[in-house]
């Protein structure tokens, strides 16, 4: 977003700002300024996590690359959501699980939550549909990939954890009781699958019960503990790598109109969206 006018003398005019911004046109902060850019102080945001306020001033941000700037608003948000996760697990010793199952593999958090557990050096397993076996066999992030129809060939024996992306709770079912109390860690991040979301039976599910993942949370834990602004240092660093990965796979189009939008948002809502496109979408 374009920094329009200012009445803080503290926030010159005319800056260009990364953060998760309102859907609107327009969007005025009651804005104070940071070491790294601004700060939304508005009564009616204050209920928000701190990284759904805070925005990036990109002349202050040395991972910025103009030429960049469609990787940014299609994956940044995505990787730091990944980033965090792993970062989590690191953080717990993998809660003494030796692989780690990452579903929906195919979708763009899952596939940022592979390389990094690959940079760390972990062991994950992907699982994906038939469909986009081959997509993320070729991706290279993943130890292990198999299908949802394989994970019973999984070593039951063997500590694993599992990040959900996906939200199908029949896959989760799948997993929970091949694994039961092997199964050291269960966290739940998204819902790729929606029409599966939910929907089990009631009853509860062997091991540990799926926990949800709040990235803002994590944000704020490392922020106390590593100092104001290292969190966003260490994950910018690991993306400027991730981009670089990424034009392995990625392939970006543009869109704009109503109709273009509303053809894209029908494609990803039916699952028909090859996983190698990034779309950006303009209303005008």
């Amino acid at each position: 977003g374009e920094l329009i006018e200012s009445a803080n003398p503290d926030i010159v005019d005319g800056g260009r700002y990364f953060g998760f911004f309102p859907m609107a046109d327009e969007h005025v902060f009651l804005a104070n300024a940071t070491d790294s850019g601004l700060w939304d102080a508005r009564d009616n945001r204050v209920a928000h996590a701190p990284a759904y306020r805070q925005f990036t001033d990109l002349e202050r941000d040395p991972t910025h690359d103009p030429a960049r700037e469609d990787h940014v608003a299609l994956l940044r948000g995505l990787f730091m959501t990944s980033f965090l996760a792993e970062d989590l697990l690191d953080d717990n010793g993998y809660f003494g699980a030796e692989a780690t199952l990452v579903t929906s593999a195919s979708s763009k958090t899952s596939i940022a939550l592979g390389y990094c557990l690959q940079k760390r050096g972990a062991h994950s397993v992907a699982l994906t549909s038939a469909g986009n076996l081959d997509f993320v066999q070729r991706l290279g992030c993943y130890d292990e990939v198999l299908t949802y129809d394989q994970v019973g060939e999984l070593d039951p024996d063997r500590p694993s954890a599992v990040v959900d992306m996906a939200g199908n709770a029949s896959v989760q079912s799948t997993i929970h009781h091949h694994f039961a109390d092997n199964l050291k860690y269960s966290c739940a991040v998204g819902a790729s699958h929606w029409e599966d979301f939910g929907g089990g039976t009631g009853e509860p599910l062997p091991g540990p019960a799926p926990t949800f993942f709040f990235a803002p949370g994590r944000i704020e834990k490392r922020n106390a503990e590593w100092g104001e602004g290292e969190v966003m240092r260490r994950m910018g660093e690991q993306w400027a790598d991730y981009v670089i990965f990424c034009d392995s796979w990625l392939e970006i189009q543009r869109g704009s109109g109503p109709d273009d939008l509303d053809a894209a948002y029908e494609s990803v809502l039916e699952g028909t969206q090859p996983p190698h496109l990034g779309l950006i979408q303009s209303l005008t």
